[in-house]
């Protein structure tokens, strides 16, 4: 009995010790309830405190001037210089020199007002190679030198001039000085878009001599086709992307920098966000066209060209300046020059009883399967072909020369028509191709780089076509002796480390 009461006494004792720990340990926890609570309240007080004062000191902000030159801001104090334009022939020559004598007048008048003072004449051999590092981009040459120095007279230095602004010298170091401003490339994107004939006529207008103004208004202006109006390949640079077009146009033209503004008001210069996508609207809203006659992004209709605009172009040019036309392989002596090809194969390799060869016009396989049908009728000749835009395969199965859509292919230079007129290769084709397989885009891929992979050659689409036609055993008629055609290795160096990777 006394036992049971011990032990009952004990047991109250610590459910009351218990207890109180509970009650602290409840008061504790809403104390710090309570202080969390109040330092939340403080803190969203301080915030609204910190915004207000924020949204009232941006009310109160107002921008820094603007840090223009003066010449942009004010109007000048003295009347503009008028200059009229020059007659730049030859004959005019006292007209450039009364010119040349009133600049000089201008700055020397300025000179003297600022108290500068004119440097000393060069002397000529200073002023040979200044000259030509000025016009020519580089140093004379000693006999250069050497032919002026023993000259007499002003009339020298004038005539140094006037060569070395008519010398390919001249063309090339201004083209280069251009080609850096226009950003010009040979390839800007990896499309089939070729820069040649822009590239050419930036060079042939610096040989001209075009006026600037002329030059610059032909190039924002031009519509057309790249190979008949090459100056849309100004426009074509930026193919697709409005807002750099416009920023670099205004840039290079009207030395402004307007970047800035695509995103925002520009920080530095009166140009506002809506004011510059106003501007880009006017370039925006025209269009381009690739070769499949599919629309693009900006820019006006000026890019496809296929075969047949081609040779329609390439008959106008031979006819307007007496030149000789060759037909890239609707031509007798261009097949039978591809025909030694097919008489090295038998010679190399006797034994041969397939030949595959890839097609597009049929120069190439007309002349190889006409050399070995003489000597070998039983070998079997396999045209291949890719499967976007194939002209011979189509008009082989309607029987009749076919005009098909240009398409973008990795196996580019396999596209184009054989041309409605053609006179000889489709007959050929009739009469020698025993088969006709085309290969897709991921199958000329993969011939890519197994060609590179497994033989160490880098080869181009067209060239990958034959090889898959083999490895995959994509024809019933190929035999055990095969020889395909490799025939060429031009490709562009990015999209090939993209398809080996």
């Amino acid at each position: 009995m006394n036992i049971s009461v011990l032990n009952l006494k004990n047991y109250l004792q610590s459910s009351s010790r218990l207890a109180r720990a509970s009650l602290l340990v409840v008061f504790f926890l809403f104390s710090f309830l309570f202080i969390t609570n109040v330092a939340h309240a403080q803190n969203r007080a301080a915030m609204q405190k910190r915004l207000q004062a924020a949204k009232q000191k941006q009310k109160q902000w107002t921008p820094p001037p603007i840090r223009l030159p003066e010449a942009v801001i004010e109007k000048p104090k003295k009347p503009v210089i008028s200059v009229k334009e020059i007659d730049r022939e030859p004959a005019a020559r006292k007209s450039v020199a009364d010119a040349a004598d009133a600049i000089d007048t201008i700055l020397k008048s300025e000179w003297s007002a600022a108290g500068i003072t004119q440097s000393e004449a060069l002397t000529d051999e200073q002023f040979v190679r200044r000259t030509y590092l000025e016009l020519g981009g580089r140093i004379p040459r000693l006999d250069e030198a050497k032919v002026f120095l023993d000259k007499s007279g002003k009339q020298k230095r004038i005539d140094l001039i006037d060569d070395l602004l008519t010398s390919p010298d001249y063309v090339s170091h201004f083209y280069n000085f251009w080609a850096d401003i226009l950003r010009l490339k040979e390839r800007p994107d990896v499309q089939r878009l070729v820069f040649e004939p822009y590239m050419d006529w930036v060079k042939q207008s610096i040989a001209n001599n075009t006026p600037y103004n002329t030059w610059v208004f032909t190039m924002l202006t031009a519509d057309g086709k790249l190979w008949d109006n090459p100056a849309v390949g100004y426009q074509l640079r930026d193919r697709g992307m409005a807002l750099p077009y416009i920023d670099n146009t205004v840039r290079v033209f009207l030395g402004t920098q307007i970047g800035c503004a695509q995103c925002h008001d520009h920080p530095f210069d009166k140009w506002t966000q809506k004011q510059f996508y106003e501007l880009a609207a006017l370039t925006s809203g025209t269009r381009d066209r690739d070769f499949s006659g599919k629309g693009g992004g900006g820019m006006s209709s000026m890019m496809g060209m296929g075969m047949q605009a081609q040779a329609g172009n390439a008959k106008k040019l031979a006819k307007e300046k007496n030149l000789t036309l060759v037909h890239p392989f609707d031509d007798e002596e261009v097949i039978a020059g591809q025909g030694t090809v097919g008489l090295e194969m038998l010679e190399d390799f006797p034994d041969v009883d397939t030949v595959i060869i890839p097609t597009s016009g049929g120069g190439l396989i007309g002349g190889i399967a006409l050399a070995i049908k003489l000597q070998k009728p039983s070998v079997k000749i396999i045209a291949v072909s890719m499967e976007r835009g194939p002209s011979m395969f189509e008009s082989l199965k309607n029987g009749k020369p076919t005009d098909v859509e240009e398409l973008e292919t990795l196996a580019d230079c396999l596209g184009g028509s054989i041309g409605l007129d053609n006179q000889y290769t489709f007959k050929i084709a009739q009469d020698t191709i025993d088969d006709f397989v085309l290969v897709s885009e991921n199958k000329i891929a993969e011939g890519i780089k197994f060609n590179f992979i497994e033989h160490k050659i880098v080869t181009e689409g067209a060239a990958a076509t034959g090889v898959m036609v083999v490895k995959d055993n994509m024809s019933k008629k190929i035999g055990k002796n095969i020889i395909s055609l490799i025939c060429g290795g031009n490709i562009d160096a990015e999209l090939f480390n993209k398809i080996i990777s």
